[in-house]
């Protein structure tokens, strides 16, 4: 059982740069995080700029389907959120949703923390719950065809957006 301490909401705006190190300090403390998703490697579920992540310490062994932020070794010292694609001992193999290609393997304890929520419009979406974890399956299940997928996906969000626009300039 997580036990989360009762503290104040603060609410921060920092470029990644200056924020991760923060959540990593905050996650290693045993307190969580949220904070909006910039990018679109998690595209067509978390979308950049809309979304955010309520993110954990590493309660438990990272799992297929997790979504998982990790520092990504040198010589590129960046953090990434993406889904664990597959775990082999103490190495797991990530992957963003809108990806192509597998993310270098990296070491267990380059997991820096993971998701425990998405919310989005007021809403929280449970990363442990049944929904969440069908769609992490089938997304994963569905790699090797995944380019004619997301290419489909990206059409109807274009068609989606125009049809906007044009009933805004209708009205």
């Amino acid at each position: 059982m997580l036990v989360r301490p009762a503290l104040p909401v603060k609410r921060l705006i920092l470029p990644g740069r200056a924020l991760f190190p923060l959540v990593e300090e905050f996650l290693s403390k045993g307190l969580w995080v949220v904070f909006t998703v910039t990018g679109v490697s998690m595209w067509p579920l978390i979308r950049h700029g809309h979304d955010s992540v309520r993110l954990v310490g590493l309660d438990r062994a990272p799992r297929r389907g997790d979504l998982v932020l990790l520092k990504v070794p040198p010589p590129h010292k960046k953090y990434v959120l993406h889904r664990v694609y597959r775990v082999e001992g103490d190495l797991l193999v990530t992957l963003g949703d809108c990806r192509l290609t597998l993310d270098p393997m990296v070491p267990v304890d380059s997991v820096i923390g993971r998701a425990e929520a998405v919310l989005r419009k007021g809403r929280e979406l449970r990363c442990d719950s049944l929904l969440w974890r069908a769609y992490a399956w089938v997304w994963l299940a569905a790699f090797p065809v995944r380019r004619p997928l997301l290419m489909g996906l990206l059409r109807l969000s274009r068609l989606k957006r125009r049809l906007r626009k044009g009933a805004g300039q209708s009205a």
